[in-house]
């Protein structure tokens, strides 16, 4: 019976081993299909071919007029159909990078997605942007620094969607001239995706050497556990035939005092007579 638990246990293992072997853990940078930024201020300009992305967002009131806002927002798509459709996504992760000519100061940008992925970098302008839902944004992060990576967690939000367009926005108003800056990907470091994801097990070629190394395994307990068994039975049996032995002699000395006690009797009956 142990010999058999323990064979069973140690495949199960073996097996465990072996789907662990075939699930490929791989991780992927995806580079920004496009990328530009688009300004309320200059409402046809295009910047899709600059090496930096700009995110803005100024308040002003001129006399005897309502306040007016100048606004730069930065447009990301990515492309993450090269990620199996079958695959396990554990993250998605987009980096950005600021630039040297970045602000010091705090800028609050807010990501959000965008459903529409007609847009193009060489053409999107501010009046021909698609619309964007900005109730309810991906992730906000305070840009401080120039020169620093920033990584925002998208995982929930880009998980099995081929096509992404991503905007970046100031969501409060800052000093003039205080802009967030990133490189574009015409610039040092472009915007990525870096998605984290494991394909599936299928049959396929098993490593030699673990092989053998586990059938060693179960080998050798198989034969551990015969050896167990072995020695209990052997306990057990020497256990019985002393509790044989005993009783035996216990029987035998019995019958030897029933004897002297016969010759005792004989004895005093002759010489009373």
């Amino acid at each position: 019976m142990q010999a058999f638990v323990a064979t069973a246990i140690i495949t199960m293992l073996f097996s465990m081993v072996l789907f662990v072997q075939n699930v490929k853990a791989d991780q992927t940078s995806i580079i920004a299909l496009a990328d530009s930024y688009v300004k309320s201020d200059e409402s046809n300009a295009n910047e899709g071919s600059l090496s930096d992305l700009y995110t803005y967002k100024r308040e002003y009131e001129l006399p005897n007029e309502h306040v007016h806002s100048i606004i730069y927002d930065t447009w990301l798509k990515f492309n993450l159909s090269e990620i199996p459709s079958e695959a396990t996504v554990y993250s998605i992760t987009l980096r950005l990078h600021t630039s040297l000519s970045s602000s010091n100061t705090t800028n609050r940008v807010s990501v959000f997605i965008c459903s529409n992925n007609s847009w193009t970098e060489l053409g999107i302008t501010w009046n021909n942007a698609p619309p964007v839902s900005k109730t309810q944004p991906l992730q906000t992060i305070d840009v401080t620094t120039p020169n620093e990576y920033y990584d925002l967690d998208l995982t929930s939000a880009l998980k099995g969607k081929p096509i992404v367009s991503l905007v970046l926005e100031t969501i409060e108003p800052t000093e003039p001239l205080q802009w967030a800056i990133f490189d574009s990907k015409e610039g040092s470091y472009a915007p990525t995706l870096i998605a984290e994801y494991a394909v599936q097990p299928r049959a396929g070629p098993v490593d030699p050497f673990l092989t053998a190394f586990i059938v060693i395994i179960i080998i050798a307990a198989i034969i551990l556990s015969a050896a167990l068994a072995l020695l209990r039975f052997k306990a057990i049996r020497k256990k019985g035939i002393q509790k044989t032995t005993k009783d035996t002699t216990s029987t035998c000395i019995t019958i030897k005092a029933g004897v002297n006690t016969q010759h005792i009797f004989k004895t005093q009956s002759i010489m009373t007579s």
